[in-house]
């Protein structure tokens, strides 16, 4: 197993941080790896919701909310055929914005476990570029964030 952690503040408030995160959808607009998500369930986002989604590398993954509390932590579990992945968001408000801290666990299958030595640095040089990322799209004009259905109290 590789575990990695980072952090990155923003210019939102927790609540807006903490649903534009739990929203997968939005991803392809801050990890350049992800070709598309689209929600697999019907509903409000929470517990339970799935997501499937086509990434550059990895093929196609499917993400399970596993633990959801708005507007403070949520855990997602993403399978694919390369890889599981367990990843623990907390959200943390701030003078003016929020701080989102993950921490990722990775588990590779097959013939990728033999990849697990190396991946540490290269999973934590690519967490670094992902908030990056999510800090530049979050932080657009109020007016620029697409909207969604989701992440929002039932």
């Amino acid at each position: 197993m590789v575990k990695v952690t980072g952090s990155v503040q923003v210019e939102r408030s927790v609540e807006e941080t903490f649903d534009y995160a739990a929203d997968w959808r939005n991803e392809a607009q801050w990890n350049e790896l992800a070709i598309s998500v689209e929600k697999a369930t019907l509903g409000t986002i929470g517990v339970g919701t799935r997501f499937i989604g086509n990434y550059k590398q990895y093929g196609t993954l499917e993400t399970t909310i596993t633990e959801y509390s708005r507007p403070g932590r949520h855990v997602i579990r993403t399978e694919g055929k390369v890889m599981t992945m367990v990843l623990t968001a907390t959200f943390t408000p701030t003078p003016g914005g929020a701080i989102m801290h993950k921490t990722i666990e990775v588990r590779m299958k097959g013939a990728m476990k033999l990849l697990t030595p190396v991946m540490g640095r290269l999973l934590q040089r690519q967490l670094d570029t992902l908030n990056a990322g999510f800090k530049r799209a979050i932080e657009q004009p109020a007016g620029q964030l697409a909207p969604r259905d989701a992440a929002r109290p039932a």
